[in-house]
């Protein structure tokens, strides 16, 4: 139930939804002085939302710092990453189709070859809840393998549908197979670690933050990056809103 609850709460308070809604009501209300109010702010939130100056602000400030590979010091016993970062149900069904996040994978990849990493657990099953047979952390690795990742360093936890219980069933793995007690690298996208980190902690985990993918980049003073409207602006903020809205969602449920 939650997870459901989850899914249509994310979709009722994103910035678009607003902005849709707003606009209905202008054409609802009776009152023309109503109708005006409705259609201003609606024009305010489609222009705040799409302005790449204020969403490259934000995500300076919420997305995790990086940490250059050089910085890592040591290896690690074991790398887990999170899913989130496939689309399995766009066609054609015989290959992986791979999101913005790709880098988690990609990322974690690079710290076995590196050696920063001794092991692999991909960490998530289906995040659909009209299909929940379609699990991601599988067919990740069968990618990981293909790329050249030994399939004997490669654990699997596939029950996994959100972030909470990504943490819980993966400290079960991690128990089972006696890396409990020891430091292991966690590596989701910058965006998503914050939420990622606290329902780790949660479990008492002992790990190292390896954020991947970062949305944000470098300022650049132009009048395209100060005021020209950007749908790459608003499909930024759906992202970290979300965010929010389950950061906000697992401190209520007892999560974090």
């Amino acid at each position: 139930m939650f997870f459901a609850l989850s899914k249509l709460l994310a979709f009722l308070l994103m910035p678009l939804s607003w902005i849709i809604l707003l606009s209905a009501a202008s054409f609802a209300v009776a009152s023309g002085r109503h109708r005006l109010y409705l259609k201003r702010a609606a024009f305010v939130l489609l222009m705040f939302f799409t302005n790449p100056l204020i969403i490259s602000l934000v995500l300076r400030w919420w997305e995790v710092a990086p940490v250059p590979y050089a910085e890592i010091g040591r290896p690690y016993p074991i790398a887990v990453v999170l899913t989130g970062m496939a689309d399995l149900e766009r066609l054609p069904a015989d290959r992986l189709h791979f999101t913005s996040s790709v880098d988690r994978i990609n990322h974690t990849i690079e710290l076995y070859k590196k050696g920063l990493a001794k092991e692999i657990l991909i960490s998530g099953g289906s995040g659909s809840v009209l299909k929940p047979e379609l699990k991601e952390a599988p067919r990740l690795k069968d990618y990981a393998i293909a790329a050249g990742v030994p399939p004997q360093v490669i654990t699997v936890e596939d029950n996994s549908r959100n972030t909470y219980e990504n943490a819980k069933f993966s400290m079960d793995v991690l128990k089972q197979n006696g890396y409990d007690k020891d430091t292991f690298l966690l590596v989701t996208s910058a965006f998503h670690m914050r939420r990622a980190a606290a329902c780790f902690e949660k479990e008492n985990a002992r790990f190292v933050c390896f954020s991947t993918g970062y949305i944000s980049k470098p300022m650049n003073w132009t009048p395209h990056e100060l005021i020209v409207p950007s749908l790459d602006a608003m499909s930024k903020w759906h992202l970290l809103v979300h965010e929010w809205i389950g950061l906000i969602a697992y401190t209520l449920a007892g999560y974090v």
